[in-house]
């Protein structure tokens, strides 16, 4: 999983960042000394499993605030947040609109860390066998994941074709990959399909359901084979 923490102390971000490295299913941490930059960072597409958002970040801003922007941009995204001070904030967290999962307070308690990445872990593997939350620029929707046929990148922007319509995104292929399940199939830099939707795989495209044609990459057309053919002898 691909994790984000915003804190304005250096060091609890680099104490932060040590102790994930113990938790094999975190993939990724990225820190924020501000939440603006974190902000900034979502806007310009990047996506996260869960922010882990400090409530006092020493600004006239405070981290709920923060959360409730960041919920606007992409209300996937799961929130944790973390405080030293539960007697002023832990009310608050409750009454304003965030994808909230967890609450940590300093200093961070592994036991409780790891509790909450289990719960994390199940969230999103749950919403994989389900629908896909795409966010745009002023809403954001749901669609069937059984309904996408496949996502591709075009001019700065992500398009996902679902069985009736079409949607666009500025989020990267490859960000949007890991909010899939493993039924999605990378085939080309600019391409990703829904195996489930595959009609036949030819020399160099694959053939899907409604007959449109996805190019395969020279160098991943052996993996594309195989993977393929994996999934369908699974059951």
């Amino acid at each position: 999983m691909r994790l984000a923490v915003c804190d304005n102390e250096l060091l609890f971000l680099k104490q932060f960042l040590i102790l994930c490295q113990s938790f094999p299913c975190i993939d990724e941490v990225i820190p924020f000394p501000d939440g603006n930059l974190l902000l900034e960072e979502v806007k310009a597409g990047s996506s996260f499993d869960a922010v882990f958002m400090d409530i006092d970040l020493g600004t006239t801003k405070n981290g709920i605030e923060y959360s409730q922007e960041l919920y606007k941009l992409n209300p996937q995204i799961r929130l944790v947040y973390i405080t030293g001070f539960t007697d002023r904030f832990v009310q608050h967290v409750f009454l304003s609109p965030s994808n909230m999962i967890g609450f940590l307070t300093k200093p961070i308690d592994k036991d409780i860390l790891s509790s909450i990445l289990l719960k994390l872990q199940a969230s999103l593997d749950q919403d994989k066998q389900s629908l896909f939350c795409i966010v745009g620029k002023s809403d954001s929707i749901s669609v069937p994941i059984s309904s996408i046929l496949y996502l591709e990148s075009n001019a700065h922007k992500s398009l996902i074709y679902t069985d009736t319509e079409s949607h666009s995104l500025y989020e990267r292929l490859s960000s949007l990959k890991e909010r899939l399940p493993s039924c999605f199939l990378a085939c080309h830099k600019s391409y990703i399909v829904n195996m489930n939707k595959i009609k036949r795989i030819e020399k160099n495209v694959i053939i899907l359901e409604n007959l449109t044609e996805i190019p395969i990459s020279k160098s991943q057309y052996t993996n594309v084979k195989q993977t393929y053919f994996r999934y369908m002898q699974k059951d």
